[in-house]
């Protein structure tokens, strides 16, 4: 609420599922978006969710993902693995936790800037098909790069491949590593 009332960050969405046992909201961050490439902006959002029946966790802080229904919610929670969303424990002292939460999102503010500085690094590295066949082999598929494919995963990459190449945005960084990607999430994000 501080946020919101400074002028720091403005409402985008909010939601609930699982018929309201699950809520979240999510302010953008004024001010704290990039371009990778002119026209291909990166935003930071702050996300906060709960549950009302103390399954889940009290879970804040800063993410990319735009959350606008389950998918994109656990996505964001996924996040939550390698420490970008932060998770609070509904025992102890819930308000004590949020403080230092805060505190610790500092720290992820500066995360953003170096990851813009990566995602631009990739809008100028030429990458193309052959790139990510090799890559969808070795991270997705989980298979050498000279071992047949079987058709379960020939669809697979088939599948990526096009999202790659079609995906919406895709024509702002064609052959690059970023344009490979953000293909590849939004084939991740399709499936998830």
């Amino acid at each position: 609420n501080p946020w919101l009332k400074s002028g720091l960050a403005k409402f985008e969405t909010a939601g609930s599922l699982k018929e309201g046992a699950v809520i979240w909201g999510l302010a953008k961050i004024e001010g704290l978006e990039a371009d990778v490439i002119p026209g291909d902006t990166v935003k930071r959002y702050v996300l906060l969710s709960n549950s009302h029946n103390g399954v889940q966790a009290v879970r804040g802080g800063f993410t990319e993902i735009r959350v606008v229904c389950q998918n994109t919610l656990g996505m964001a929670h996924a996040q939550s693995d390698s420490n970008r969303l932060l998770r609070v424990k509904h025992s102890g002292n819930i308000e004590q936790n949020m403080i230092n939460l805060r505190d610790t999102m500092d720290l992820i503010h500066q995360e953003f800037r170096a990851n813009v500085d990566q995602y631009r690094k990739l809008a100028h590295h030429a990458f193309y098909k052959d790139d990510v066949v090799r890559l969808v082999k070795k991270v997705v598929l989980d298979i050498e790069p000279d071992e047949k494919l079987s058709t379960r995963s020939q669809n697979i990459l088939e599948h990526i491949l096009d999202c790659v190449k079609n995906s919406p945005g895709a024509d702002a960084a064609p052959n690059t590593a970023w344009g490979a990607y953000n293909g590849i999430n939004y084939y991740l994000l399709q499936e998830s």
